[in-house]
């Protein structure tokens, strides 16, 4: 009697099992039919209405990607971004101020999305991830997990998110607070929190509106609208490795210029 139950328990396990894992795939299929498709490479668009970012009045205006950026410092980060302008136009030729996107080869996030580089966008039920050229990736995981309690500073943070009908809202905490903002390097503190609304405006067109919180180094909340369109000419991603043919090394904290003519920045 004994040897017949066993097989037939097993044999229910397995079906059981079996069952389960339909439930389950039926589930996820209908969590996938939920979700927005923003499949494809997706470019930064062209400046025109709502491109431009939206900050509120005062603030400091930056340069490089985001030039169009006020930061609404508070006096102590104001004179701090101030004296550091100054450090960095007062040097010669031969040097240039250490961008992280050179020396530690990251743009991070949000500066990632300031500048003019593609990205492909992966959406599942569990998680958004978001593939950066050059070789940068974004998890925004919308499986329901909080936010560590003991974070590790990182150039995209931890991003977790949830979805509002077809906009996905997410939440970025934990950024590392030495990379840079913008070009000449404006910075946020580690106590930075950054919202985010991606949304499809359609369907060739996806924007993110981006709320920055730093009750640190800013006096207000600072929220802009980045609009991105979808490259049609390609349907995957060129990937490319930022130290291909670095010419570049750091000398006393700066990056020097190895020019291969002697002569070639000599002027200071």
């Amino acid at each position: 009697m004994r040897q017949t139950i066993v097989p037939f328990l097993a044999l229910a396990v397995v079906l059981g099992g079996g069952a389960h894992a339909q439930t389950n795939s039926a589930a996820r299929l209908a969590a996938f039919a939920k979700l927005p498709d923003w499949t494809g490479i997706w470019e930064m668009g062209r400046a025109g209405p709502g491109q431009v970012f939206q900050p509120p009045k005062g603030g400091k205006l930056t340069g490089g990607p985001g030039r169009d950026l006020n930061l609404p410092y508070k006096p102590a980060w104001e004179a701090r971004y101030e004296a550091r302008q100054k450090e960095y136009a007062a040097l010669p030729d031969t040097l240039t101020p250490p961008d992280p996107t050179i020396t530690v080869c990251s743009w991070g996030f949000p500066r990632m999305e300031l500048g003019p580089a593609n990205f492909e966008i992966t959406v599942t039920p569990e998680e958004t991830m978001i593939v950066f050229d050059p070789s940068e990736i974004r998890h925004i995981y919308t499986d329901g997990r909080p936010h560590p309690t003991n974070l590790t500073p990182s150039p995209q943070g931890h991003s977790i998110g949830h979805w509002e009908g077809q906009t996905l809202v997410a939440d970025t905490v934990g950024l590392d607070p030495t990379l840079w903002l913008t070009a000449s390097g404006a910075q946020l503190s580690p106590k930075a929190d950054i919202t985010e609304r991606w949304s499809m405006q359609d369907q060739d067109h996806i924007s993110d509106q981006i709320t920055i919180v730093d009750p640190i180094a800013f006096t207000k909340p600072l929220t802009f609208t980045r609009k991105f369109r979808r490259v049609k000419d390609t349907k995957h991603q060129i990937m490319q490795n930022c130290f291909e043919n670095d010419r570049e090394q750091m000398k006393n904290g700066y990056i020097e210029t190895i020019y291969s003519d002697p002569n070639q920045g000599s002027s200071q």
